[in-house]
């Protein structure tokens, strides 16, 4: 359930499956130098989860990284409300949830800021509906991304068909068709995209799916361009 993939960086997944297909999601928790805790791609943790993340630290920065994310980081934030929460406010995606969080700031629109040249987060562009903003941790040299990347390692035939419907291939980094279709800017989206990939990736993920290893950061830097 927990993974460990820096000295200051870990993952939760929460499993979820249906028919054998794995549709397990995945939050990441990074520790900041004041000792506290970054929760990017949160869910509404379960007693169970929120012990291990109490354990951890004491969370002081949530991030919704896009606004289908918002319901379910305004859940989160309940269990902590004295933490930050930062989220996309440009979208036809609403939460009464969300209204009722007072300690909240709309993402910066600026494409790129940095926490103590430690994290930076970079908002994908040419997307307005959707307006994703993923984090580099530049120690592990790691991103944390939501929709914007998919990749299930494995599955049966059902799996193979299911993600197959959704445009992704088991085994390979890519994304899926629906995140695909929001695009609206090509020459903007993959403007971002080059910023992304000139990062010096060694292993990325997804909030739902695997962690991309570094065997596949090339085929995955490939997949994200349109």
């Amino acid at each position: 359930m927990l993974t460990q993939i820096h000295n200051d960086l870990w993952i939760i997944k929460e499993p979820l499956s249906f028919l054998g297909i794995d549709l397990s999601r995945t939050m990441s928790i990074v520790r900041l130098s004041d000792r506290s805790l970054l929760i990017y791609a949160p869910f509404t943790p379960s007693p169970e989860i929120l012990q291990i993340i109490t354990d951890l630290g004491k969370p002081s920065i949530v991030i919704s990284p896009n606004p289908h994310h918002n319901k379910n980081a305004a859940a989160f934030m309940e269990f902590f409300p004295r933490a930050l929460l930062l989220y996309s406010g440009d979208s036809y995606v609403h939460s009464a949830r969300l209204n009722q969080i007072v300690n909240k700031e709309i993402l910066d629109p600026m494409e790129i800021f940095s926490w103590n040249s430690t994290l930076t987060l970079l908002r994908i562009d040419g997307m307005p509906l959707v307006n994703e903003y993923v984090l580099y941790h530049y120690p592990s040299r790691t991103l944390l991304s939501a929709n914007l990347l998919s990749y299930i390692a494995k599955g049966g035939f059902l799996a193979r068909l299911f993600w197959r419907w959704q445009g992704i291939t088991i085994g390979s980094p890519g994304q899926s068709r629906m995140f695909r279709t929001s695009i609206r800017n090509k020459y903007a989206y993959n403007a971002t995209i080059d910023i992304l990939t000139s990062w010096k990736i060694r292993q990325a993920v997804a909030s739902q799916g695997d962690l991309v290893d570094a065997f596949n950061i090339p085929k995955m830097a490939s997949s994200l361009f349109v």
